[in-house]
């Protein structure tokens, strides 16, 4: 439902969907360049080690909350919907007369991308969707469902009791096989089904509520 309605603007869905199957920050969204991204075949990666934060000059680039970089395999819709998504903002700038850099941001209002959105707009922008979609839900809720995502890829339900944590599970390096197998594209008829006896209860309720009822 909300990958449907957010789908009606592409830029606006493209971002949505990187943010559920990459589980970044908004203000790492907002500091996303296209030169963080690989789309070398097999090697399919995106660079997270920058965000986009209020300082006391107003909004600056700086390190991400944990000030560590990070690298997300990408699944192949992923990288589809990344690279029509270039093609898009190429077509534009160069309608307009204007080149794009490779350090451009990847979503941004400006024609050449040169400039970054602010935090607080995807989350307004965000807010006000699923406002008429009378769904309860929070931009911040996608890393949720991201985080479940890697909990299904990876089966940690099956590791030694010595090797868990309760939450978050301790985590291992996403690899690639989880990221081209489980992504969100099931989000629009239903909430994943955990497999987990022990684990399942729990978990679905750290689901973000439009996910846990939707059928």
């Amino acid at each position: 439902m909300i990958i449907n309605e957010a789908w009606r603007d592409q830029d606006r869905g493209a971002l949505i969907w990187i943010a559920m199957t990459t589980g970044a920050r908004r203000g790492e969204l907002c500091a996303l360049r296209w030169n963080d991204i690989d789309f070398a075949p097999g090697e399919e990666t995106m660079w997270i080690g920058r965000a986009i934060k209020k300082g006391k000059k107003g909004w600056v680039e700086g390190p991400t909350k944990t000030h560590q970089h990070r690298r997300v395999a990408l699944d192949p819709e992923t990288v589809l919907i990344l690279s029509e998504l270039l093609d898009r903002v190429k077509a534009r700038a160069e309608a307009l007369g204007l080149g794009l850099s490779e350090d451009a941001f990847v979503f941004s209002s400006a024609a050449d991308h040169g400039t970054f959105y602010y935090p607080h707009t995807l989350t307004q922008r965000y807010d006000r969707m699923v406002k008429r979609l009378k769904i309860r839900t929070t931009l911040h809720k996608l890393r949720h469902f991201s985080a479940t995502e890697l909990i299904r890829a990876t089966q940690w339900w099956r590791w030694p009791r010595s090797a868990r944590c309760w939450w978050p599970p301790c985590r291992p390096r996403p690899d690639r096989g989880a990221a081209r197998v489980h992504h969100p594209s099931h989000v629009v008829g239903g909430h994943p089904r955990l497999r987990s006896r022990i684990g399942r209860r729990a978990l679905v309720k750290r689901l973000p509520i439009c996910l846990r009822n939707m059928s």
